[in-house]
């Protein structure tokens, strides 16, 4: 309403560039450089299009407020109205762009996936997130809502807008990956957040923002936009819709859980331990409990072939304490002893028993 006294940046498009692409950009993605200096410590992708041609273009920015937009485009011909979401990724030492196709046959969405050591050009980007035989036919995957996960260096997790033309809504869906190119979706068809409701109805279209921040002791939140009008009402309609920006709390590292309200259990797949203890992120009801043993395991443990493993002496069911209550960060501890490191370098399983528990999260 005409005030200055807010955080609001307008950003005009490059104007008389050698695209001649008009002056409006669209789902600009913007993200803080760690390794770039100062004058280009914030930098931006942003889509434009002319005619039926879309492009991916660049700015960076000292301060986040000023922009400066590159000459050539970062990248040509890239189906990407709506989001884009880039970083610099310092294990690969490149930036990474997520940002979204067509198929080409059915022009339903997905996730594409290009990087780049220069933040200049990037190479053409690939699918890494599409519809699968078990999504119904008239699913498109709309955004990413993409985030490095907070305080790892090898998860990363997707917030997916999920439109679904028959009904015309639009949900968040969850998808998780170790290496930012492998992608699963643990809750399968199951919405992470269906119809949000307001004061005055529900909100049937949810778009899913970027980024995670620590809003308080052991938890974060994430954003989404939400309006009461679906996707295709005439335009006219939706600009006199109530709509604006939510905040989802959730629990630290608490977008999934492994949860059994009665007696469960499950092991972990072989792999090396590298840590001098194991701690938790879990939670149990009344009575409730959480248990682990550690197997020692060899080179032909796969998948159900329990006569690989064998107990470790000391790390048994028995002599692991209970965990009790809810904890974001508890050690696991064998006859009161935390330290496991005299197991390091060994193949190993780890055996849970849960029993009214919700496990989140296992760090070494």
């Amino acid at each position: 309403e005409g005030s200055r006294d807010n955080n609001l940046v307008t950003v005009t498009g490059p104007g008389k560039d050698p695209l001649e692409i008009p002056p409006i950009p669209h789902g600009h993605g913007v993200f803080k450089d760690p390794a770039a200096p100062d004058p280009a410590r914030y930098k931006m992708v942003s889509c434009h299009w002319k005619e039926t041609e879309r492009h991916l273009l660049g700015a960076f920015s000292s301060d986040g407020l000023s922009w400066t937009w590159l000459p050539d485009p970062l990248m040509e011909r890239q189906h990407a109205d709506t989001q884009n979401i880039a970083h610099y990724d310092k294990e690969l030492g490149k930036y990474v762009l997520y940002t979204r196709q067509a198929d080409g046959i059915m022009q339903r969405r997905g996730v594409n996936r290009t990087e780049s050591k220069d933040f200049r050009h990037f190479p053409a980007s690939q699918p890494v997130i599409e519809n699968n035989p078990l999504d119904p036919s008239d699913l498109d995957i709309y955004c990413n809502g993409y985030s490095r996960w907070p305080g790892a260096t090898d998860a990363h997790v997707m917030r997916l807008s999920v439109y679904e033309r028959t009904p015309d809504t639009m949900k968040v869906h969850l998808a998780t990956s170790r290496d930012g190119t492998t992608w699963h979706r643990p809750l399968g068809r199951t919405p992470w957040i269906g119809p949000v409701c307001g004061p005055k109805g529900d909100y049937p279209t949810i778009y899913a923002c970027s980024g995670i921040i620590p809003t308080g002791l052991g938890e974060w939140s994430t954003y989404a936009g939400v309006s009461e009008k679906q996707h295709n009402q005439p335009q006219d309609d939706r600009e006199n819709a109530r709509s604006g920006i939510i905040r989802t709390v959730l629990r630290e590292d608490g977008f999934t859980s492994l949860s059994s309200r009665g007696r469960g259990t499950f092991w972990t797949i072989p792999f090396e331990l590298e840590s001098d203890s194991i701690r938790v992120n879990a939670r149990t009801l009344y009575s409730g409990f959480l248990r682990c043993q550690i197997l020692s395991s060899s080179q032909g443990d796969v998948g159900s072939a329990t006569q690989f493993i064998e107990p470790i002496e000391d790390y048994t069911l028995d002599a692991c304490q209970a965990v009790t209550g809810d904890h974001i960060d508890i050690p696991l501890t064998w006859d009161g002893r935390s330290d496991v490191s005299r197991l390091r370098g060994q193949t190993v399983r780890l055996r849970f028993e849960l029993y009214k528990a919700d496990l989140f999260a296992i760090r070494f």
